[in-house]
Formats: structure tokens, C-alpha cells, sequence
């Protein structure tokens, strides 16, 4: 029987951090593109936040031109 495998500490970027990077307020450290490319948390939570940043500005005001 195979013994359980421990769990590693891993360091996450800090939520605020990430939304200043969705939001294009701040650059990107190597170590947090490096990161974001192998975190599936990180890059989940990047990911929505940037879509998060980008599109509802652009949806209303597609919207009002509609009206």
C-alpha cells in the first residue's frame, strides 16, 4: 500500500496583487509569470479577474449603442 503523499506549502500570489496585474495597474514579476503558468489557483483566479476588469465597460456600453 502506498503511503499518502504530504501536501507542499504553496505560496500563492495574494488576491489584491492579482488584481492590480488583471486590472494592467502593475507589471508582472518573473517569479509570478513563472507562477501564474503552473498555479491552476492563480491562473483561475487571474483569469476571472481579468475578465472581470475588461468586460463590463464594454458590455454596457454596447448595450446603450444598442438603444
Amino acid at each position: 500500500m502506498e503511503a499518502p503523499k504530504q501536501q507542499q506549502s504553496t505560496t500563492h500570489i495574494e488576491y489584491g496583487r492579482l488584481l492590480d496585474l488583471a486590472g494592467g495597474r502593475t507589471k508582472r514579476e518573473e517569479w509570478e509569470q513563472d507562477h501564474l503558468h503552473g498555479c491552476r489557483v492563480c491562473h483561475s483566479v487571474y483569469v476571472y479577474l481579468n475578465q472581470r476588469t475588461t468586460e463590463p465597460s464594454e458590455k454596457f456600453e454596447s448595450e446603450d449603442d444598442a438603444a
